[in-house]
């Protein structure tokens, strides 16, 4: 800005000589010109005073911006102490710490508040039926105030299928006194429904009554008919019978009246085929008339069951109150638990390098963990390192060809080397030509690949076992489950097709498949895995079942393999969560789970568990095969720990990964195949 002004000044002072020159001139002219040169003289003189005027104006800001120089210069040199650097970036990493712990509070307590609210739903359903029942015992003690109590009708189990006019319809045909058996015959009519415009036709015809048309039908006396009625009410009626229709159900239809003279015109639109659909299901049928002879009862009888339902009212009160009881001591437990499990890991959890890693938010560059004693060798670098991206391809090919090489690694080894340690063996030798730091880049790039594209349960999972968060085993009965899961799809085509394998198994069969495969799931994992397959192969009657296990040539599998493979790792997660809660609230005030402690919690958790699956479970928290006494005791964490490296779980198929679990460690490549 100083040199601005300084060129500008010389600029007005150049202006200044020039205009001092002009002076000189027109003062020698001044002497020979008129007075409009005058003028023009004097305009000139007050150009020079309004450019003097700027030259003062110009030197008062300088002197201004010199002042303000010497104060920045000033306040550097009293903070030049301050690293703000230092501090914005430990402020940013208590920020990403901070957000992680919220997480994974958030997390904890996301599964305990869907139960909540499922039990608030049930409650709610329970309210509700509360007040319908409330309802029926106020109209109920209204009637009874009358002399003859007047009690409406219920039709049992079909009282909710029942639009409000068809109930009203059939308390008018009940009330007509009907044989049961002619409602029934009109309920379940399947041939009149295209001809109920021509309901009541004959209404107004004084010859036409039900016994004459009935007679004129079954004697087919169609000449008799037409002196009576028009040509097209008898073309009508010999449709219907050529259509099967019984010749009293044409009268009925055509006359609005039945055999006993009772007039159905209000009723007959309503009822007439109402239940044509169930007329060949033999279970809806007796449904049905239980549910008319339930209607027909006399007002005494449905006076005495409106009493018991009073009473039932007031049992199933009471119940609601202990339970809503029961729930909020539950809920408090429960919140206390949590807070103080939360307490406890916050003061003890220790991240390593890999966790902190992914956590922190990257820019451009890495920033590298050192050259450290703890540091992977691969990963041994001070400074940036550029920031590549890596693709999902690149990553998710790296990963395989991780998992291939360590298979090879760990056979024949006592136990599975750790991924921490073994990760920085396999990017050794695969660029064992590049310098440090070139191998460098790479390792950090992939692990960063990893978070990227954690989306994909692929990388999900090696991300997970990488960070210590699961296990290796959980891999391995992964893979073998869906080897299992093909093969079963295999022998149900064989099944199907006369022990030819084609490829394809019916839509229904496939269902059948999943819910007898998966049966330990829930039924919404259930149906989210069967419309898996539907996104995958949509409107498709039969299906290719091979193709739900193909990778496209970035690794991408379809939505039911990623679908598998996403609940597996969700259900092992929530099962651990669980386990973790229920082990902090039966545990004492040092956080040490007693064996009677550790029962109780496991069967809060999985209530069905076996005696084989309590046995095994108990084994690996303590650490031990002998019989266990009350004064077994273990660390919650310490627990916790422990089981991560077991392959557990809730419902039938934890036989199934205990086995695979065992015959793996022991170097079986394929252990459902004996």
């Amino acid at each position: 800005f100083m040199t601005e002004m300084r060129e500008r000044n010389l600029h007005l002072m150049h202006e200044l000589s020039v205009v001092d020159e002009l002076k000189a001139e027109l003062e020698q002219k001044a002497w020979g010109h008129n007075e409009e040169v005058r003028s023009a003289h004097e305009k000139n003189l007050h150009t020079v005073g309004n450019i003097r005027q700027a030259f003062i104006s110009m030197s008062v800001d300088q002197a201004v911006l010199q002042s303000e120089k010497e104060k920045l210069e000033k306040w550097k040199k009293e903070n030049e102490h301050i690293n703000y650097r230092e501090m914005i970036r430990e402020l940013k990493e208590e920020l990403v710490h901070l957000k992680h712990e919220l997480s994974e509070t958030k997390g904890n307590l996301a599964m305990k508040e869907q139960e909540f609210k499922q039990s608030e739903a049930k409650l709610h359903k329970m309210t509700q039926a509360r007040r319908e029942l409330t309802d029926k015992l106020a109209m109920t003690e209204t009637k009874m105030l009358q002399l003859t109590p007047r009690i409406p009708r219920r039709y049992g189990e079909l009282q909710h299928e029942l639009k409000y006019d068809q109930i009203l319809a059939l308390d008018e045909a009940l009330s007509m006194k009907m044989n049961i058996d002619s409602i029934m015959g009109l309920l379940l009519d399947t041939k009149l429904g295209p001809y109920l415009k021509f309901f009541g036709y004959l209404a107004n015809n004084p010859y036409a009554t039900y016994g004459k048309l009935t007679e004129v039908l079954h004697n087919q006396d169609w000449a008799e008919l037409e002196k009576h009625v028009d040509a097209f009410t008898v073309q009508i009626a010999g449709n219907m019978l050529h259509h099967g229709v019984e010749m009293e159900k044409v009268a009925t239809l055509l006359v609005g009246r039945d055999q006993d003279n009772k007039d159905l015109s209000k009723i007959g639109h309503k009822i007439i085929g109402l239940y044509a659909s169930s007329a060949n299901d033999p279970e809806k049928i007796e449904q049905l008339k239980n549910a008319l002879m339930h209607a027909n009862m006399s007002t005494v009888d449905r006076f005495k069951e409106a009493q018991s339902q009073v009473t039932d009212i007031k049992k199933h009160e009471a119940a609601r109150d202990r339970y809503v009881e029961k729930l909020e001591s539950e809920k408090k437990e429960y919140e206390d638990s949590v807070k103080e499990k939360m307490e406890r890991r916050q003061a003890h959890k220790k991240k390593n390098m890999f966790e902190k890693f992914v956590e922190k938010e990257h820019g451009s560059h890495f920033i590298a963990f050192g050259t450290g004693l703890d540091v992977p060798r691969c990963f041994k670098y001070s400074g940036k390192i550029k920031n590549r991206s890596l693709g999902k391809k690149e990553t998710e090919s790296l990963v395989k060809e991780i998992w291939a090489a360590k298979k090879v690694w760990d056979e024949g080894k006592p136990e599975r080397t750790r991924m921490e340690v073994y990760i920085s063996v396999f990017l050794g030798d695969k660029y064992q030509e590049l310098e440090q730091a070139e191998l460098a880049d790479n390792a950090y790039n992939f692990v960063n690949g990893l978070k990227i594209h954690s989306y994909d349960a692929d990388c999900e999972l090696f991300l997970k076992i990488l960070l210590g968060h699961v296990t290796e085993e959980v891999y391995v009965a992964l893979q073998d489950t869906q080897d299992e899961l093909l093969q079963t799809m295999i022998n149900t085509d064989k099944q199907l097709h006369n022990n030819s394998e084609t490829g394809r198994i019916p839509k229904k069969d496939m269902s059948r498949l999943i819910e007898t495969f998966f049966k330990a799931k829930t039924t919404l994992r259930i149906s989210e895995l069967q419309d898996s397959i539907e996104k995958q192969q949509p409107g498709k009657s039969t299906i290719e079942y091979k193709k739900l296990f193909e990778e496209d040539e970035c690794f991408n599998q379809g939505p039911f393999l990623e679908e598998v493979k996403d609940q597996a790792l969700a259900e092992r997660l929530e099962y651990l969560q669980e386990l973790e809660t229920a082990f902090y609230r039966y545990s004492d005030s040092e956080h040490q789970l007693a064996e009677d402690g550790a029962r109780k919690a496991f069967k809060l958790v999985d209530p069905d568990m076996s005696k084989e699956k309590l046995k095994f479970s108990l084994e690996k928290v303590y650490a031990t095969t002998e019989r266990l006494t009350k004064d077994h005791k273990v660390d919650v964490q310490e627990a916790m720990e422990r089981l991560q490296k077991c392959v557990i779980g809730k419902g039938n198929r934890f036989k199934q990964f205990a086995k695979l679990a065992k015959l793996t460690l022991q170097g079986t490549k394929n252990p459902f195949a004996k």
